[in-house]
């Protein structure tokens, strides 16, 4: 575990590195995790996560804070007026022997495993497609009371019947989450730390790293303030701000957010949604507000709960 801890520090003092290479992929294919459905309503944020099975591969560190098996499917829409679909199923498992510290009312747990499998797909001119699927394995490790590290592997797969355009990718994420108080926890990811795509005609390339860094905070009546930036090696940037409030005790949640995405083709979408929890399951929905030029009006659903 030292080695992962290790990996942690390295990445960091590389990624200047990272950031001053030019980048020779062709755009896109970031091998970003698929944003939770709660997420998606805070502006794409949701990087410092409470180990639930949705959104673990955002932030695998975050794996052992789940209190029990869990599952999660999610689904949505990619771009308004287009066939187009996103499809997440995820699973997230706790083990180890569960240790209990002061002002934490639940138990957590040493270790966290998850795996997830992420569609995506939309239809091209003349009755073409193009999709892609992503498989992703987590682990979590809980080295103190305050602080966890994780990693994720991760593997594309690509179908089109376009000559050339399949391609074949890998990428490794490492993360950490820090919780500086009861009310305030921080989080980093550098994604793709090593990693790499061939396409079909033969071409090879390396995949952009992505540095996220995020941060949640409890604010007044029991609301919680999320932020969440991510930078690319490519030249590219987002910064997404978002807001829950819970309805008293009724577990219905309301979301809103805003994300924004800066450079030449600068834009701003806002995003909203809610969310309901109901004994061991819970339900949440997000609308993502872009610019009709772009990709538009989308929704997402998902359904998760604790298998045991």
């Amino acid at each position: 575990m030292k080695t992962l801890i290790s990996l942690l520090i390295a990445g960091t003092l590389l990624l200047p590195a990272h950031l001053a290479l030019s980048h020779d992929g062709r755009g896109g294919l970031t091998l970003e995790p698929q944003v939770s459905t709660r997420g998606i309503s805070m502006g794409e944020t949701g990087l410092v996560g409470t180990g639930d099975a949705e959104s673990f591969a955002v932030n695998p560190s975050c794996l052992p804070l789940a209190t029990t098996l869990q599952a999660g499917l999610a689904h949505g829409n990619l771009i308004n007026g287009v066939a187009s679909s996103a499809t997440c199923f995820s699973v997230a498992l706790p083990f180890g022997t569960e240790a209990g510290y002061p002002g934490i009312e639940t138990p957590r747990h040493k270790y966290g495993l998850g795996f997830s499998f992420d569609h995506k797909g939309f239809d091209l001119a003349q009755g073409s497609r193009w999709s892609y699927q992503t498989v992703s394995l987590g682990f979590g490790y809980m080295f103190s009371q305050f602080a966890s590290a994780g990693i994720l592997s991760k593997t594309l797969f690509s179908s089109s019947d376009l000559d050339d355009a399949g391609v074949k990718a890998y990428g490794i994420d490492i993360g950490t989450r820090l919780e500086l108080s009861p009310r305030v926890d921080l989080g980093l990811v550098i994604r793709n730390l090593l990693g790499g795509a061939t396409w079909d005609s033969g071409e090879s390339e390396a995949v952009p790293v992505v540095v996220n860094l995020g941060s949640s905070v409890v604010i007044p009546y029991g609301m919680s303030a999320e932020a969440a930036l991510a930078v690319t090696s490519n030249g590219g940037s987002k910064l997404g701000l978002g807001l829950d409030a819970p309805i008293m005790e009724t577990g219905f949640h309301l979301r809103g957010g805003f994300l924004h995405r800066p450079g030449d083709y600068s834009r701003t979408l806002l995003t909203a949604g809610f969310g309901f929890r109901h004994q061991r399951y819970q339900l949440a929905y997000a609308v993502r507000v872009g610019d009709e030029n772009a990709f538009g009006l989308t929704h997402h659903f998902s359904l998760s709960g604790e298998l045991r």
